[in-house]
């Protein structure tokens, strides 16, 4: 852990939020005592052998929040993962008489509590994380998460996909999970909806087996635009599906500062299965004001009129572009 972080990439550890092992100490002592039970009063099967914890036991919120504080003294380790937590029901409502609260409970309220400890125990700087976003006053307590909503939701639902999560909420950093335990493969689509979000993307397997050359280069090509844009990603200022002028382009807006003085970045996707070319968005213009293809770094071509600018692109099917207005 410490080579790794010396060397500049901070680690995260896997700690598990709900299962515990029937055959560890804890296990022995409390595992029958802590679990959740259906409605049946009977333990949740969710991959046995392994018991399914109650997040609203108290004493698991303490030892599992002392087992996070140890780790991390132990460890040096800089992020912090608590998984399964994040959905909230999940199929794991607790109907235990014995744990305290009302029969029955969503595991919600016991997570919120859990959490806080977590964050009590670790302090302000360590990063925590779950497997998917929380209840909004959950978020309070954590830094981020995975999360699965560009693979949960049909095209049908929503043709660009957009996490609104990610705006709501723009200090919590969510990172989509596309594909779990298998290889991406060639979905290059599923790609540019997560920089069309502004998101980071979760990464597993071997780079040459799981994905192929031109996921990975869309991967790279996200990674480049999002960091040499940094002030806009990581800011605070972003809206959702800014007004745009064709059909079938849709836009999200990321700022460095809320007033034309900073940078601001668009990214802009193209849900038609054909090439669109012509003015597809006009923004507050700034005297002085350069717009650019973040892809490419070519500078785009615009009309002014006033205070506005009206920016013309060229943008093949269901693609994505990032373009920046600056003054340089």
């Amino acid at each position: 852990v410490a080579g790794v972080q010396d060397a500049g990439t901070p680690v995260g550890l896997y700690i598990e939020g709900i299962l515990m092992e029937p055959t560890s100490d804890i296990g022995k002592a409390h595992g029958a005592e802590w679990q959740m039970l259906d409605s049946q009063l009977k333990p949740y099967p969710h991959f046995a052998p392994s018991l399914n914890m109650c997040s609203w036991v108290e004493p698991w919120q303490d030892y599992l929040s002392d087992t996070y504080q140890r780790v991390q003294r132990e460890s040096g380790a800089r992020g912090f993962y608590i998984d399964e937590y994040g959905f909230e029901d999940y199929g794991r409502s607790c109907y235990s008489p014995a744990h305290g609260h009302p029969a029955p409970s969503t595991p919600a309220g016991g997570e919120r509590q859990m959490v806080r400890k977590v964050r009590q125990k670790l302090g302000p700087q360590a990063a925590i994380y779950t497997e998917e976003s929380p209840t909004d006053v959950n978020s309070q307590y954590q830094d981020g998460s995975f999360t699965y909503n560009i693979s949960s939701v049909p095209d049908a639902w929503s043709p660009t996909h957009v996490n609104l999560y990610r705006f709501a909420i723009p200090t919590f950093k969510t990172i989509e999970i596309i594909t779990c335990d298998k290889p991406l493969g060639s979905n290059v689509e599923a790609v540019k909806r997560i920089l069309f979000n502004g998101e980071a993307i979760w990464l597993e397997g071997n780079w040459d087996k799981w994905f192929s050359k031109a996921v990975r280069g869309q991967i790279a090509l996200n990674h480049r635009v999002m960091r040499e844009n940094r002030p806009c990603f990581a800011g605070d200022y972003v809206e959702a599906l800014v007004p745009t002028l064709l059909q079938g382009i849709y836009a999200n807006r990321f700022s460095e500062r809320p007033d034309l003085a900073g940078k601001t970045c668009w990214t802009i996707y193209n849900t038609n299965y054909r090439t669109v070319r012509g003015e597809a968005i006009a923004v507050d213009h700034a005297p002085g004001a350069q717009y650019l293809d973040e892809m490419t770094g070519n500078p785009l071509p615009v009309r002014v009129s006033g205070k506005r600018a009206y920016l013309t692109l060229d943008l093949a099917p269901r693609d994505v572009v990032v373009i920046s207005r600056g003054l340089f």
